[in-house]
């Protein structure tokens, strides 16, 4: 089995997006994810694991103000090749997102 370790970063979108998917055949594991608001306002998020409905919700409707941090440090796993990481903020690229993982295949 080989690892390899990985962060992603970027934006979040205002409309309920896929921000990762896990390559075929490939186990993840999620380490640490951090969330910013870089907006001068207040503005609220929400992230599912594994599917778009309520019973995969991670993190619901999180408020951040301006310059706020939302910081989650445990370690979950993504189903092979299956697990995604879908997101929306109520602003468009005002939560930037850094999220580190392990992939294995």
């Amino acid at each position: 089995m080989a690892d390899a370790y990985k962060t992603i970063q970027g934006y979040l979108p205002n409309a309920q997006t896929s921000i990762y998917s896990a390559p075929a055949g490939t186990g993840v594991v999620i380490k640490h994810q951090l969330f910013t608001n870089i907006s001068g306002g207040t503005v609220t998020f929400s992230i599912w694991k594994n599917g778009t409905t309520n019973d995969f919700i991670d993190v619901n409707n999180i408020s951040l103000d301006a310059g706020e941090s939302y910081e989650i440090d445990d370690t979950e796993t993504l189903p092979a090749s299956t697990g995604t990481i879908v997101a929306i903020a109520s602003v468009a690229s005002a939560i930037a997102y850094k999220i580190s993982l392990d992939e294995t295949s």
